[in-house]
C-alpha cells in the first residue's frame, strides 16, 4: 500500500525512507528513478503507507481463503470484501497484499444515510469519523471505518 508524499526544501532520499519506514532503494524501484535521480522541492513522489492503526497488510500465502484468514485475523469475510474491493466470489492468490481491520475498528457501509446518521449508529461523534476517514461528504455505499478509543 502506498500514499503521495510532496517533496521539501531538505528532503533526500535518505531522510524520506527513514521516514516512511523502508529504504532507499525502494523508494527508487516504485518511483523509478534512476541512480542519478535529484529530488526536486514540491515534486510528489510514492512512498509505503505508514500505519495508521486501521488496519494491517497481509500477505496471502499458497492455501489461504478469505475464511480461514477473517478467522485467524478476529475479522468477517464481509469485513475483508469491503475495505478490499473484492468480489463475492473472494478470489485471492499468492502473495496479494490484502488489508485486514485491526481488532476494534468497524467498518460500515452507508446507504441513503447521512454522516449523522451514521455517527449516531456508531455511538461516536460526525467530528471523529471526519477524523478518521477523511471524508467531507458521504456517497451512497461509502465505506466508513472506525476505531474505538481506550474509553469506548
Amino acid at each position: 500500500m502506498y500514499q503521495i508524499y510532496q517533496i521539501s526544501v531538505n528532503d533526500t532520499l535518505a531522510s524520506i525512507a527513514q521516514k516512511f519506514n523502508t529504504t532507499i532503494d525502494e523508494l527508487r524501484r516504485i518511483n523509478g528513478m534512476g541512480m542519478n535521480y535529484l529530488l526536486n522541492p514540491s515534486e510528489y513522489i510514492v512512498v509505503p503507507k505508514t500505519d495508521n492503526g486501521m488496519y494491517q497488510t497481509y500477505v496471502v500465502k499458497k492455501g489461504d481463503n478469505l475464511y480461514q484468514i477473517a478467522m485467524e485475523k478476529g475479522t468477517t469475510v464481509q469485513n475483508l470484501l469491503l475495505i478490499n474491493g473484492l468480489e463475492e466470489s473472494g478470489y485471492i492468490y499468492p502473495d496479494q497484499q490484502i488489508l485486514i481491520p485491526n481488532r476494534g475498528v468497524d467498518i460500515y457501509v452507508t446507504k441513503e444515510e447521512t454522516l449523522t446518521d451514521v455517527a449516531n449508529k456508531l455511538g461516536v461523534t460526525e467530528q471523529d469519523l471526519i477524523n478518521q476517514n477523511q471524508l467531507i461528504y458521504l456517497l451512497p455505499e461509502q465505506i466508513i471505518i472506525y476505531k474505538k478509543r481506550e474509553n469506548d
